[in-house]
C-alpha cells in the first residue's frame, strides 16, 4: 500500500502527464509473505536525475507548470509522510486485534 502510495504520487509529481518516464515509473516488493521492503523507481536512464537535481522549469502540463523540478521525486516521501503514518498505524491497530482475537 505504502510503495503504490509513492508510486502515484511520482506520477502525480511528474514533469508531463504523458511520456516513456513517467509510463515507466514503477515498484517492486519484497515477496516474503511480510515484505520487509519496497522500492519505488524508473529504468529510465539519467534524466529523471537530471530533473531531480535541475533548478530549472521542466514542468509544462501539470499543475507545478513553471516550477522546478528539483526534488520531483525525492519531494514525494515528505508530501506523503502522514499518508503513509496513517497506513502504518492502521496496519498496526488489525495487527494488535488479531493477535487478541488469537489469544
Amino acid at each position: 500500500q505504502i510503495a503504490l502510495l509513492l508510486k502515484w504520487g511520482t506520477k502525480e509529481r511528474s514533469p508531463v502527464r504523458t511520456g516513456r518516464m513517467r509510463a515507466s515509473l514503477t515498484y517492486e516488493m519484497d515477496a516474503h509473505p511480510l515484505p520487509k521492503w519496497a522500492r519505488v523507481g524508473t529504468n529510465v536512464a539519467k534524466y529523471p536525475q537530471i530533473l531531480e537535481e535541475s533548478s530549472r522549469t521542466h514542468y509544462r502540463s501539470t499543475r507545478f507548470r513553471g516550477r522546478p523540478t528539483r526534488t520531483w521525486f525525492s519531494g514525494v516521501l515528505p508530501q506523503k509522510m502522514p499518508e503513509i503514518e496513517g497506513a502504518v498505524l492502521e496496519a498496526m491497530q488489525r495487527i494488535g486485534e488479531n493477535w487478541e482475537r488469537s489469544k
